[in-house]
């Protein structure tokens, strides 16, 4: 084989790794404000997310209600009917609020089977805009209605339009929807668009009850532009603590659904920085190459036959797109797959281009490289924390530059591997080196087959490698353009998941990077074998490496682009009439470093506020006490006919138009009843035990309140006569701490930026009712507690 053959199928892998990733998204034109109407534009589409993510607009905020009115606006402008629906929520998981949820719907000709497409329109918080989470989702749907209107097809199927609201409280907006909606019980598939940063291609992820068999032939039938769908990233999704409104309609309704998310960019998730100007228009025409063909064949298909008993593993191949097989091929494949490798290395000793004695040799290099590239993978991001103390300032696990840390550690171990193959590689030694990364990929299939069945199609790259085996072991002077056309399954799914397992779960996994690295090195042996001077190739990974890494240095900072995380808040203790400030920071800033001269925490309450990153107060001192309004609290008891039992009713008024509430209890003690503003808490079944929340409570959290309304909050619960009477802590919140009068707090500099964590930037008030103190005595029925007091 010619030298120059061989290495312009070596670039020929290159452009296919870089093409594994620039055929994940469509790639739409700056301006096409000028294209047919009938055809989703991503212009007018950002159009709309700029309205919608022009300023923080969470649940019952003066913003929020600004933009309901104009989503309102826009789907009445394309002659729609639009209600809305509102009323209170009690979640699963004790939040409660009053949601209004914005609801369309286009009639069909058939028989009132229905698609939804849905979103959610409110915003995390108080400094958060909402542009990608998930004000690209509404502007997709809206879009994308806009357009199916204007090809003026009549649908089969209804079509209905649904924008929750209260998704990032808990998912609430769904849960009124579907316990209260009549048009539930016609909806058989739903389309979320969602998302988890400001950036990346769209994930297509599947959420059914049942088997998946008919939704992903449905889907591929559907035939979007570039889906990236796989069956892997739903095994993962279900193992993580993300939910979507997809969820609510999965396991109350048993409603099937996709959703589509784009996940890069993350450290732009559920914070300020989550703006229309940071959005990638790539990701926002992703979601519009979804909605346009859903839209199209779901309104048309027969949508009663959805359900299947059976699983499909499924991934998608660029130029093929959805492929998928049941789950039932995938011990056949891994047996006949590991028989096939047997036979062609028996095949190849007898045709002397196999030894078995260079087969074992070819486990050294291929060992060494896995152990060094996980070692290096797995203490990286512990490293890089103690290199760069401020990263761990960002939550979310992503740091600004983390994208030039996957490309470090990847371009590292492939010049490990050019290393490590160097020291060991002879003459005609490829087709005895490619069967050691074979038998092991083969192990980690079956090691997927019995732990992780979404990840099958890892099997399909194996196959494709047999054959460029079976290639090396007939040809002397094997074809390197052909063994790189066979390479290319292997670069198609491996080399993106290279870049998504640290993306999509942190930096914290950067050693899936490396492993897969060296797996996806090992399994281009047939071509990379093949290459002289493969200590130049490690020289020149190598020095790559190290160039990358002094990138990522040089983006290590916070600037104004790429500012530093921070957090403040105030917290009154109405109980002993003690303030304290508190922050969540690792690290303190000029901005905060004068609250915390007194670092000690000791006297400060620390209660769980339950935030998703596991974060955790960091410093507390004394703070002057200010005059914060407290909350007007009326507890009643009211005695049951029942020996065992008695009731308890608890009024609680904010007087500060606060903007959130938690109450805590301690999580052993068990509530027979628990009842909010006339809703009682929903049931939960496990391993055939049926209860609800507040009855087996996994933290001292016991209620969640975003205030959406004026309404006075109820809480009635029962409580066995016997037993210990619990004190009951309050915390009351209001996002007031750099605007209220009575702070002098400054601005955060232009390169910081509010953390996202609970509580940031609020003035906090806590409190106690104590029941058993209160109801000591027997003759003591009700007491009522006046503004500024605690029970």
């Amino acid at each position: 084989m010619k030298r120059q053959y061989t290495l312009f199928a070596f670039f020929l892998i290159l452009v296919a790794i870089w093409y594994s990733f620039y055929s994940l998204t469509p790639h739409p034109q700056p301006d096409d404000e000028n294209i047919d109407d009938s055809t989703f534009s991503v212009s007018r589409a950002f159009e709309h997310v700029k309205k919608i993510a022009e300023k923080p607009h969470p649940t019952g905020s003066a913003n929020h209600t600004q933009v309901r009115n104009y989503i309102v606006q826009e789907l009445q402008s394309y002659g729609l009917e639009v209600q809305t629906q509102e009323g209170y929520s009690l979640n699963a998981s004790g939040g409660f609020t009053y949601p209004r949820n914005i609801l369309a719907r286009i009639k069909g000709t058939g028989n009132g089977d229905a698609i939804a497409v849905m979103s959610h329109y409110d915003s995390r918080n108080f400094f958060v805009p909402g542009a990608g989470d998930a004000g690209s989702g509404v502007a997709t749907v809206i879009e994308g209605i806009r357009a199916y209107l204007a090809k003026e097809e009549s649908p089969k199927n209804d079509i209905v339009i649904i924008i929750t609201d209260a998704e990032e409280f808990g998912l609430n907006g769904a849960d009124l929807f579907v316990k209260n909606h009549p048009w539930i019980k016609d909806i058989k598939l739903i389309f979320n668009f969602e998302a988890r940063g400001s950036g990346g291609p769209s994930n297509t992820i599947l959420e059914t009850n049942q088997g998946n068999t008919q939704l992903i032939s449905e889907f591929a039938k559907a035939n979007p532009s570039h889906p990236l769908a796989s069956s892997l990233f739903y095994s993962i999704y279900k193992m993580l603590p993300n939910d979507t409104d997809s969820t609510v309609f999965r396991e109350i309704a048993d409603v099937d659904s996709f959703f589509f998310a784009f996940i890069d960019d993350h450290f732009d998730y559920h914070t300020a920085l989550d703006t229309p100007e940071r959005l990638d228009m790539t990701s926002l025409g992703h979601q519009g190459s979804y909605i346009m063909p859903m839209l199209t064949y779901f309104s048309q298909a027969d949508l009663s036959s959805l359900k299947a008993e059976t699983d499909d593993v499924y991934t998608n191949l660029p130029l093929f797109g959805v492929v998928h097989y049941p789950f039932t091929w995938i011990w056949p494949m891994i047996i006949i797959g590991l028989l096939l490798l047997l036979f062609l290395v028996g095949y190849g000793v007898s045709k002397k281009s196999i030894s078995l004695k260079r087969v074992a040799v070819g486990f050294l290099p291929f060992l060494i490289s896995l152990i060094l590239c996980g070692l290096i993978g797995n203490f990286t991001w512990p490293l890089l924390k103690v290199m760069y103390p401020e990263y761990n300032e960002i939550v979310q696990g992503f740091t600004y530059n983390g994208a030039y840390y996957i490309f470090f550690l990847t371009l590292l171990c492939t010049s490990i591997c050019f290393f490590s193959y160097r020291y060991f590689y002879k003459e005609r030694d490829t087709p005895n080196f490619v069967v050691a990364p074979l038998i092991f990929w083969w192990l980690i299939n079956v090691i997927v087959a019995l732990q992780l069945r979404g990840a099958a199609f890892f099997i399909i790259p194996f196959y494709v490698v047999l054959i460029a085996l079976f290639v090396l072991i007939q040809q002397k002077k094997p074809n390197a353009l052909l063994l790189a056309l066979l390479c290319l399954p292997a670069i198609f799914i491996i080399a993106p998941l290279v870049y998504f397992f640290p993306v999509g779960l942190g930096l914290k996994i950067l050693v899936a990077s490396g492993v897969l690295s060296v797996f996806l090195f090992g399994l281009l042996l047939p071509v990379v074998g093949l290459l002289k001077m493969k200590r130049l190739w490690g020289v020149v990974s190598l020095l790559t490496a190290l160039a990358v890494f002094f990138m990522a240095h040089l983006e290590s900072g916070f600037s104004e682009e790429n500012p530093k995380p921070n957090s403040l808040m105030y917290e009154l203790d109405s109980a002993t009439n003690k303030a304290y400030w508190k922050t969540y920071d690792a690290t303190l800033d000029e901005w905060t470093r004068g609250y915390f001269e007194d670092t000690s925490t000791n006297n400060a309450q620390q209660l769980d506020l339950n935030n998703k990153y596991g974060t955790a107060v960091t410093y507390a001192s004394a703070a002057p006490v200010k005059r914060l309004e407290t909350p007007s609290i009326q507890v009643t008891k009211n005695d049951t006919l029942a020996v065992e039992t008695d009731y308890y009713h608890v009024k609680f008024i904010s007087n500060r138009d606060a903007n959130r509430l938690y109450f805590f209890a301690d999580k052993q003690v068990s509530f027979e009843d628990f009842i909010v503003n006339g809703l009682s808490a929903p049931s939960i079944e496990d391993k055939g035990i049926t209860f609800h929340v507040f009855e087996k409570r996994w933290s001292d959290r016991l209620l969640s309140v975003r205030i959406a309304t004026k309404d006075t909050l109820h809480m009635r619960f029962k409580l066995k006569r016997d037993q210990e009477l619990p004190l009951i802590t309050y915390s009351e919140h209001k996002y007031d701490l750099l605007t209220n009068d009575q702070f002098s707090i400054p601005k955060r500099a232009k390169y910081m930026t509010p953390k996202s964590v609970r509580g940031n930037n609020n003035t906090i008030v806590t409190g106690t009712i104590d029941l058993n103190k209160l109801y000591r005595k027997p003759k003591q029925d009700s007491l009522t507690v006046a503004p500024g007091n605690s029970l």
